[in-house]
């Protein structure tokens, strides 16, 4: 199997699977069991209240500037279906790590023949998923307020180094920031990474959970610059901290909470992350011969393959435009996109699947669960102008962000940590 820095050349071969359709001898045929998926998340509707809108927006921003508490939101909100809004085309770009991003962002608006067509030719896929997706424009709140946390100690466990560390928050986040996304980034994208993982930390720290995330020492001044001007404040979904998850991309579109992790949160919804095509992770290409392939399924599923290769994959659900729920294998068995993706190490759950030039093409799309916000969209939507409590409220649907009460229970814990215990004394 080659796994490929290629990126996602826009063309369609004479076989190709995805989006929740087959495309076969220039005939789509469309896979069963379509997601019925509905939800009453609190969202602001936009039709008819633009004034009610915009008078509510200003009361939000005097109040926020006159007190940190007992703070609302009024988002334009629009909600969009996957029909109504087309998946973005890859780039061409060599694959990087997250420490390799180079924000050198250049949107190219002009598209070829085959980016039209190879479009057009997915649009009716678009039919069977019926995720909501939502499309946020907070304005800007100007917040500032910020509170020292060195005094909170929480434990983590570093995926790294294998270890558990105890630290204090300040010098975690620090180095929990450099580790995701460097420094090399607009210092919003940064500010909006500092805000949610402290409230990470914070949601884990209130289940008594020991998050896993990364550590990064030696970090940068920018670094300790952003983590002091965002210091303290967390994301809030009705006056609690909010679970606030992140992974590097999506496939264009960020997913709902329960499609990863069977737990339903109100800001966890599918929501517009445009820029995310420009991640070097988007369209990346895993090829296989057929009998590579062939070998690899069956000694993971425990199945014998036929050799009708054109009935090896059909999609049975499609969400969030590209994400892939539940694939059946050669008519056998009906299998998570999941497990298909820990079988062949994917970077994603959103792919599409071509068969051309006797090779099995898997396309993936993003890198991650992309539940919450992207990173690497977050990185965009800050050189495009947005601030940082723009992109946390963009991600986090109708959420608030201020400065938070100390964590006592962690507090309780730095001062234990940092008292020597009588055992250890001579």
């Amino acid at each position: 199997m080659k796994n490929s820095t290629k990126r996602l050349l826009v063309q369609v071969g004479s076989f190709t699977l995805g989006a929740g359709l087959i495309a076969a001898n220039g005939l789509y045929v469309f896979t069963k069991n379509k997601p019925h998926l509905t939800h009453n998340a609190p969202v602001v509707q936009t039709s008819g209240m633009e004034d009610e809108i915009t008078e509510v927006s200003a009361q939000v921003v005097e109040q926020i500037n006159s007190s940190a508490k007992n703070r609302i939101e009024a988002n334009t909100v629009r909600t969009l279906t996957a029909s109504d809004v087309s998946l973005p085309t890859g780039s061409t770009m060599t694959k990087a790590s997250i420490d390799d991003y180079q924000l050198a962002l250049k949107i190219d608006t002009k598209k070829t023949k085959e980016e039209i067509e190879y479009e057009n030719r997915y649009d009716a896929s678009y039919d069977i998923d019926s995720t909501v997706i939502y499309d946020p424009h907070p304005t800007a709140l100007n917040y500032t307020e910020t509170r020292d946390v060195s005094s909170e100690f929480y434990t983590i466990h570093d995926i790294i180094s294998g270890n558990d560390y105890t630290m204090n928050a300040h010098e975690m986040l620090c180095q929990m920031v450099y580790s995701e996304i460097g420094s090399s980034w607009d210092e919003d994208a940064i500010k909006a990474q500092v805000v949610a993982a402290y409230s990470y930390l914070r949601f884990n720290d209130s289940i008594n959970r020991i998050p896993d995330v990364g550590l990064k020492p030696d970090y940068p001044s920018k670094i300790e610059k952003c983590v002091k001007a965002v210091e303290g404040q967390a994301v809030y979904y009705d006056n609690e901290i909010i679970n606030a998850v992140y992974s590097a991309s999506t496939a264009g579109y960020s997913v709902e909470s329960e499609r990863i992790w069977d737990v339903y949160y109100p800001y966890l919804r599918a929501v517009v992350s445009k820029f995310d095509c420009e991640d070097p992770n988007y369209g990346l290409l895993n090829e296989y011969s057929y009998a590579e392939l062939k070998s690899i399924l069956e000694g993971a599923l425990g199945i014998k393959m036929s050799d009708n290769v054109d009935n090896w994959f059909v999609v049975d659900d499609i969400y969030s435009g590209r994400y892939v729920g539940y694939i059946t294998i050669d008519g056998q068995k009906r299998i998570t996109a999941r497990t298909l993706q820990d079988t062949l190490d994917l970077k994603s759950q959103a792919f599409t699947i071509k068969i051309e030039d006797n090779k099995i093409k898997i396309y993936t799309f993003g890198w991650g669960h992309g539940v919450g916000m992207s990173q690497w969209g977050a990185c965009n939507y800050a050189a495009n102008g947005y601030k940082y409590d723009q992109i946390l409220r963009h991600y986090y649907l109708n959420t608030d962000i201020r400065v938070s009460d100390v964590n006592k229970k962690a507090v309780r814990r730095g001062s234990a940590y940092l008292t020597p215990s009588s055992d250890s004394e001579e």
